[in-house]
């Protein structure tokens, strides 16, 4: 899955997950910048994936222009999916 920030805003992602049959709970399993940007060395997808998997008001920050791809282990059967995006946004 792509998450893009498209608009001239910054947005604060604190948690991210797959909801499964609105029961099980599928946590980000890998984040890569989709720009191929150096990401900051503080930032490896490891960190990401750990700052997106709580709702700890640490955020991943995105500005206009910034683009991840989104890994999740999704099972093979399934009814239904949701995606869910945990956090905010600020206009510019």
């Amino acid at each position: 899955m792509k998450i893009t920030e498209e608009l001239n805003e910054t947005t604060y992602l604190d948690r991210l997950y797959i909801r499964v049959d609105n029961t099980k709970i599928i946590e980000l399993d890998s984040i890569t910048d989709s720009t191929h940007r150096p990401l900051d060395n503080t930032f490896t997808s490891l960190i990401h994936c750990s700052l997106l998997r709580d709702s700890d008001d640490r955020y991943l920050i995105m500005n206009r222009g910034d683009e991840y791809l989104l890994e999740f282990r999704i099972p093979s059967s399934y009814h239904a999916l949701q995606f869910v995006a945990e956090g905010y946004y600020r206009e510019h």
